[in-house]
């Protein structure tokens, strides 16, 4: 034994999983910067409603991995930053669907 791992299995998982809820944090984090991102651009230039769609989305998944204890806690105080970026991000996404509602609805009169 060399002494350089982890002595057993069982301690090589708990390793392992350390070094997951951080990499599960940081994609949180680039999902709800990205719905932001997704939502502001999607309101100058939406073909499809796919930035809609994504903004959406990259909110809401971002959402339900704050949903774990311990991913909340490998974000630590960028903790906030997720939730408002993630808000900001539905917020815009609800500005452009009622924007293009509202041009569908001009436009059938």
């Amino acid at each position: 034994m060399t002494g350089d791992g982890p002595i057993c299995a069982g301690c090589d998982a708990v390793v392992s999983l350390a070094g997951e809820w951080e990499s599960i944090a940081n994609k949180a984090l680039g999902a709800s910067i990205a719905s932001a991102g997704f939502g502001l651009v999607g309101l100058l230039f939406n073909p499809c409603f796919m930035f809609t769609i994504a903004s959406a989305t990259s909110a809401i998944g971002a959402l339900i991995a704050l949903q774990n204890p311990e991913t909340r806690r490998a974000l630590g105080s960028r903790l906030a930053l997720v939730i408002v970026a993630s808000v900001v991000g539905l917020l815009l996404c609800a500005v452009q669907a009622l924007w293009l509602f509202l041009i569908a609805l001009v436009a059938t009169r």
